[in-house]
């Protein structure tokens, strides 16, 4: 018989690979277990975060993954980074009461009680005496303070700065972490920390196993890190992975065999992608995106990577994350203006082959460099309005002459 553990991953699988196909009956039947075993699997899976939907015939569809079931967070854990996150954007500080009130769970349950009914989800259920403990043990751990109005706030001292280890020091620094996870003061903190550190420790290979596409660095959601930590150290250790995998557009997953070789953030759809090569004959390297991602789970079989890949070069002509093998040298003229020269300066930072050169006598900045993805970019080049002209390619031009002509269809040319 299967642990409870198992069976749930199996039930993943077959939702994912199958939607709008499975009921609690025919999943019953399929995993050999009973009715109440797989109800109990799906609130358990409900409570990390998996989220379900069902159809008029009551058959599932997985709309989004949950944690992991190795290092789950707790519900406490969950609501406490809540009020951090609350608290940190909060310059003045929240009440416990505004506190309580970005909690639907807590409106719920004083709803149910005036009316005298039973909570509709008891183990959804969420008392303002929950949150007033969540917020002491934050207290108590220096994380937020209190002040002289009864105000809590985010506890700026406690936040680490930006860290600049060479490699060894990183290596101590995650040894260390290991060491102290019985000390930690939110369940997540040393696994956000441990993700962001990871990735940037060179392999025995030498090489960057994550890069950014241009400047800018993503936000921190935290389900997306602790994914990504998963990926990086498959990564490191140069473990296959399969991986139960929702094309864009698509409702039917598909599971497949990979060898992941590294990250790649794209800040333009503020997205985390894995670059891994499959294992079927031709092999190739292809992109994934990490919120496509349903399950992810390790192959016993280690892999050798391809012989001189290297992250960075694999990816420094393309213009955002997806490569067609095709490059072409684009020209841009800019406006010499101080919000245009500032987003240049950022977003093509990163970029090897650019050169950025000032036309004093027309007031123009000139852009030029080596393409691979014209749509991406005709994208991004959109964002400028009309203080950007494009010099070179042809088929750039006319991509980007065939965008606006849409929008004047759509709003007409009067307005």
């Amino acid at each position: 018989m299967s642990s409870p553990r198992e069976r749930q991953k199996q039930l993943i699988k077959l939702i994912a690979k199958e939607p709008w196909r499975h009921s609690i009956r025919s999943l019953s039947e399929q995993l050999k277990t009973s009715d109440d075993s797989l109800l109990r699997d799906f609130k358990n899976l409900r409570k990390r975060g998996y989220k379900f939907t069902e159809d008029k015939n009551k058959c599932f569809y997985l709309e989004e993954i949950g944690w992991e079931e190795q290092k789950s967070l707790d519900d406490s854990t969950i609501r406490q980074i809540k009020i951090l996150r609350m608290l940190r954007a909060k310059k003045n500080g929240l009440s416990k009461t505004q506190i309580e009130n970005n909690f639907p769970e807590v409106k719920q349950m004083e709803i149910d009680q005036d009316l005298r009914e039973e909570p509709r989800d008891k183990e959804t259920q969420l008392s303002k005496k929950t949150i007033s403990n969540d917020v002491d043990h934050l207290l108590r751990k220096g994380l937020i303070v209190k002040d002289y109005l009864g105000f809590y706030r985010f506890n700026w001292a406690m936040t680490l700065p930006p860290l600049y280890l060479n490699s060894s020091e990183q290596n101590l620094l995650l040894a260390a972490l290991e060491v102290a996870t019985d000390s930690k003061p939110l369940a997540c903190d040393y696994e956000v920390l441990r993700a962001r550190l990871a990735p940037q420790i060179d392999s025995i290979l030498s090489k960057r196993q994550t890069i950014f596409v241009h400047g800018r660095r993503p936000w921190q959601h935290i389900k997306r890190t602790y994914i990504c930590h998963i990926l990086s150290t498959a990564i490191r250790h140069n473990q296959q992975l399969i991986l139960i995998y929702r094309l864009s557009g698509q409702e039917k997953a598909n599971e497949i065999l990979v060898n992941p070789l590294g990250l790649v953030f794209y800040w333009a759809l503020d997205n985390w992608y894995l670059c891994a090569e499959t294992c079927k004959n031709p092999r190739q390297i292809k992109t994934y995106a990490i919120d496509r991602i349903l399950l992810i789970e390790e192959n016993r079989s280690k892999f050798i990577p391809p012989k001189n890949f290297q992250l960075d070069k694999f990816y420094q002509d393309c213009w955002g994350i997806y490569r067609t093998g095709h490059i072409e040298t684009v020209k841009l003229e800019f406006d010499k203006d101080p919000i245009v020269a500032s987003r240049l300066d950022e977003e093509l930072k990163g970029r090897t082959h650019c050169q950025v050169t000032e036309d004093e006598a027309k007031g123009k900045i000139l852009v030029e460099d080596r393409v691979d993805g014209l749509y991406e970019m005709a994208v991004w080049l959109r964002s400028f309005g009309p203080k950007v002209k494009v010099i070179a390619p042809l088929e750039l031009k006319n991509i980007h002459i065939a965008d606006f002509r849409k929008m004047t269809q759509i709003y007409g040319e009067e307005n």
